[in-house]
């Protein structure tokens, strides 16, 4: 392709930008491999840092000695709202809940309808919103497949693939659980989702159903609490 000719030709970092919402690896009509010529950077909704314009390192200051002494509430921060809205600039724009549903709306359909396609070779699309929202309602806990195939009506061969497309178009991501043991860190995988507005919306949860607590509230929180942390 011509960016990697003018690459090889002028060893200049920084002269092209490539944007998208899926990881540029995976697309299989990129001619030539950038092996060597590119730096990857993956792009997560905002956090509260960057939403506050503050400095934030967060795993760097939990390990800190004077952290737990400049930890102080904030009166301003609203934990529900922020959960609802997400990270997208453009939801934490649209303060109206219809209005950022209806945003959430356009951007499942444009990426189901175009990226996701242009990634793959699944033909029933119609099924990945049924097993987005399902995967809403498990965020934050250990994931075990051959279950959600049956609940899903997925067979375990298509989910797969069907998974790995998901991760690949920045809509879910499997985190390796921590143990001493390598071999149970590959097989317990925990699935968050990378945008709590996002999950949120799937599940139809409001900011009263969030603020009612339970279980599942609360692994809303704690997806959004890692989220802070990737």
């Amino acid at each position: 392709m011509a960016i990697k000719k003018d690459v090889d030709r002028h060893r200049h970092p920084g002269r092209y930008i490539l944007t998208g919402s899926a990881d540029v690896l995976t697309v299989p009509r990129l001619a030539g491999s950038p092996a060597g010529r590119m730096e990857v950077l993956t792009l997560w909704p905002l956090s509260m840092g960057e939403i506050k314009g503050t400095t934030e390192n967060v795993v760097d200051g939990f390990f800190e000695e004077e952290f737990p002494q400049r930890c102080r509430p904030d009166p301003d921060f609203d934990l529900g709202a922020n959960v609802l809205a997400g990270g997208f600039q453009e939801t934490l724009q649209r303060k109206a809940p219809r209005r950022r549903g209806a945003w959430f709306e356009s951007y499942l359909t444009t990426i189901l309808g175009r990226d996701i396609r242009d990634l793959s070779k699944i033909l029933n699309l119609a099924a990945l919103p049924r097993l987005l929202a399902l995967l809403a309602g498990r965020i934050a806990s250990l994931q075990n497949q051959s279950e959600l195939s049956r609940a899903s009506g997925i067979p375990n061969a298509t989910l797969t693939r069907h998974m790995a497309v998901l991760q690949d178009t920045f809509l879910v991501r499997l985190l390796p659980a921590w143990s001493s043991s390598p071999g149970k860190r590959l097989v317990k995988t925990p699935m968050f989702m990378v945008d709590t507005g996002l999950a949120c919306h799937l599940m139809g949860m409001d900011l009263a159903g969030f603020l009612r607590g339970g279980e599942l509230a609360g692994r809303v929180f704690e997806n959004f609490v890692v989220l802070e942390l990737f």
